[in-house]
């Protein structure tokens, strides 16, 4: 009866403890965009397409401090993300988001991390997917 009892509560005290933000060691660092994007249509999700872009798309980061950047600069822009970050459940929420009060944004400060290696990341939001590779 004692060791179910210490059992018990070795497993309530380990879960008491369990931090709700985590943030996976292979996520931190430089990420550029690859421009390789997949829309989502009425039938599922259409084939991923490369863009050509005029400008160059600055790398983001994620730092182990929790910070959000863009260019090595705080990322929060006028409907994405924002200069902070947490990661739960394979999801990379943003805060200390920009206010544009001047404009209609829709909610797409969640990101649905749906691969994640050392060299890949791969994130969906609002209907889009977005594939980055590791800046080495």
């Amino acid at each position: 009866m004692k060791r179910l009892l210490a059992t018990f509560a070795t497993v309530i005290s380990v879960f008491a403890c369990k931090s709700d933000v985590i943030v996976p060691e292979k996520l931190i660092g430089k990420w550029f965009h690859t421009n390789q994007v997949q829309y989502r249509t009425a039938d599922g999700w259409g084939p991923w397409n490369t863009f050509v872009n005029i400008t160059a798309i600055p790398p983001i980061e994620f730092t182990a401090k929790g910070n959000y950047l863009r260019d090595g600069k705080p990322g929060a822009e006028c409907c994405t993300a924002g200069n902070k970050f947490t990661v739960l459940n394979n999801v990379i929420k943003f805060s200390d988001v920009l206010d544009c009060p001047q404009m209609s944004c829709m909610p797409c400060r969640e990101w649905s991390v749906l691969r994640l290696d050392t060299d890949s990341l791969v994130v969906e939001s609002c209907g889009l997917r977005i594939k980055y590779a590791r800046i080495k």
